[in-house]
């Protein structure tokens, strides 16, 4: 199966070129993107390129599989000190913000062990999803008890009456009953062996293949899930199947084509997309609290702490507290919101008089934050972009002076390792 790697806001066409898509393939990515209720088009765009229709991506990221087995990769535009076209580098730092998911299977999935290097992000998350099914087969998969009803020659369990009188009138040696028995033929077990069926026709890695096929012969005694719906509505949680947790999310994905992202297009399309919005802002609220922590031999940030999503105010309180404010990130200190941070995951301009893009709305936002958190250092989070290096600093100031509001603007350099500490050294310094 051939992959193309797009990056954000470059532009998918459509031709016989080398790196394009078909006609037909392209107007099923065209369908799956706008032709949804839910469709999401403030982030494929529809623009003309060579006298044909084409489509640009932007702020999401991840996987879309055609029904022909076409895939398209879109990594995030994150700007690289060196080389801008890295797709390596690029998938290693994205996977990096996806541990700040809350999703479960980012939470834990240890990304150390995985083989990324060269390996397309599909392959890489089929390798997530084996990393947990080989964490329950070295415990064991799990047996419970499982319904059964069936026409049966012994009398076992309850007799279902007029099932049996409909079935077994002329055949009075068997009997129809219900029972439950104890085996591994429960519903978890049969989706995750759908699951290992299913990616088995659909990776292309030698390795994941390998360990496919060693995974599903732990699964022999195990029915392949025949209805996928009723077997994820018979799951259940409990403290002995926590193994089981992150691979229903997975079997989610792969099965029932469940994404990560806020639309679903066309039903003959797959795909794993997450919204940079989202991954950003979780990335940014975990490594701050991290580097907070870390900074404890400060003596400066050793009473404070970092909450995400705090949503204490309200716009206006009567009637009964409606629209309510939730900034991305708060800073506290004494109890009081000394700092607030929003997340945008957009590409600043170069361009004064544009703002360098940065839009009102944010602006009026980030006004009525400070207003009513009584909080006036308040800090706009962008990701840092070549076209902004050496033409504006690290962070620009707006200031109102009747009341001392003030919005500064950052850029934070994804590719930077020291990237959280920087940040906290301006946030001391401006403070």
């Amino acid at each position: 199966m051939k992959t193309l790697i797009k990056k954000e806001f470059e532009i998918i066409e459509q031709g016989d070129a080398e790196g394009q898509l078909s006609s037909g393939q392209f107007k099923l990515l065209r369908d799956f993107v706008f032709d949804s209720e839910k469709s999401a088009p403030d982030f494929f765009k529809l623009v003309p390129k060579n006298g044909k229709e084409a489509i640009k991506v932007q702020n999401y990221v991840g996987v879309i599989e055609l029904p022909d087995g076409f895939r398209i990769e879109v990594l995030p535009k994150i700007d690289l000190a060196q080389d801008d076209e890295n797709f390596d580098k690029t998938r290693s730092i994205f996977l990096k913000m996806l541990q700040c998911m809350d999703e479960n299977q980012f939470k834990v999935s240890d990304f150390a062990n995985l083989n990324t290097s060269k390996m397309p992000l599909f392959e890489i998350f089929i390798q997530m999803f084996l990393n947990d099914v080989q964490k329950l087969t070295r415990v064991g998969l799990k047996s419970g008890y499982v319904h059964i009803e069936e026409n049966s020659k012994t009398f076992k369990g309850k007799l279902l009456v007029s099932q049996n009188i409909r079935e077994n009138l002329v055949h009075q040696e068997r009997f129809y009953v219900e029972y439950d028995e104890f085996q591994l033929n429960r519903p978890e077990n049969r989706l995750v062996k759908s699951t290992l069926l299913y990616l088995n026709k659909k990776s292309n890695s030698d390795s994941n293949l390998a360990e496919i096929r060693r995974q599903l012969m732990f699964f022999e005694q195990v029915d392949a899930s025949v209805n996928y719906e009723a077997d994820f509505s018979k799951v259940i949680k409990t403290r002995n199947t926590t193994e089981y947790e992150n691979l229903m999310a997975w079997a989610r994905v792969f099965l029932q084509n469940k994404s990560f992202s806020t639309f679903s297009g066309s039903t003959s399309v797959r795909s794993i997309l997450f919204p940079m919005e989202k991954v950003f802002e979780a990335y940014v609220a975990k490594k701050l609290r991290k580097a907070v922590i870390k900074e404890t031999e400060d003596d400066y940030w050793r009473e404070w702490n970092v909450r995400s999503q705090y949503g204490a105010k309200y716009l206006f309180e009567v009637p009964s507290n409606k629209f309510q404010m939730r900034p991305d990130i708060v800073m506290k200190k004494d109890d009081k919101i000394n700092i607030i941070l929003d997340t945008k995951w957009k590409r600043l301009v170069n361009d004064d008089s544009l703002n360098y893009g940065i839009s009102q709305q944010d602006m009026y936002q980030m006004f009525a934050y400070g207003h009513k958190y009584n909080c006036p250092n308040i800090w706009l989070i962008y990701p840092k972009n070549k076209d902004m290096d050496g033409k504006i600093k690290e962070y620009k100031e707006f200031k109102d002076r009747n009341d001392g509001l003030s919005v500064s603007i950052y850029c934070l350099d994804l590719g930077d390792k020291d990237a959280f500490s920087t940040l906290l050294a301006q946030l001391k310094e401006e403070k």
